[in-house]
């Protein structure tokens, strides 16, 4: 038996369990972590929603399904954006022992749902993670930010 998603999950109940496991806020506020001594880094690990649940909004709107890895691409199927909730544009920044914020790396146009960082060399007090920008959403959401 093929289930929709209307009978074994509302919207609203799929919208709650999303915003239930990611952290959420308004573009320019940083996530951050604080060590308890100066550590050096190797690489920070993101994980952002890339909206799993959206339709294919290149399709007519009788043929929009759930499809995000797309396997064909049909004449006359317009250009295939990602998804408005995806993080776009960000930047990390290290917590010096003098307690200044220095940016360390900065993404621009990212695509992906997990990405990765290398911080080779990154001697820090602390991380922290800022959204510049997302696809179109107003408040970016993060699923998982981890460095080591």
């Amino acid at each position: 038996t093929a289930w929709t998603r209307a009978e074994w999950k509302g919207e609203e109940d799929v919208e709650a369990e999303v915003l239930s496991h990611a952290w959420q806020a308004a573009v320019g506020t940083p996530a951050e972590y604080r060590f308890g001594a100066l550590a050096e880094l190797s690489e920070a690990r993101l994980v952002f929603d890339s909206d799993l649940n959206r339709t294919d909004p290149s399709r007519a709107s009788g043929q929009r399904r759930l499809l995000n890895m797309r396997y064909f691409t049909g004449l006359n199927d317009g250009p295939f954006a990602p998804p408005a909730t995806l993080v776009r544009d960000f930047r990390l920044e290290a917590l010096g022992d003098d307690g200044a914020w220095t940016t360390v790396a900065t993404v621009r146009d990212n695509h992906q749902r997990l990405v990765r960082v290398p911080l080779a060399g990154v001697r820090a007090c602390g991380l922290r993670f800022v959204a510049e920008s997302t696809w179109g959403c107003e408040r970016p959401r993060v699923f998982a930010f981890e460095c080591r």
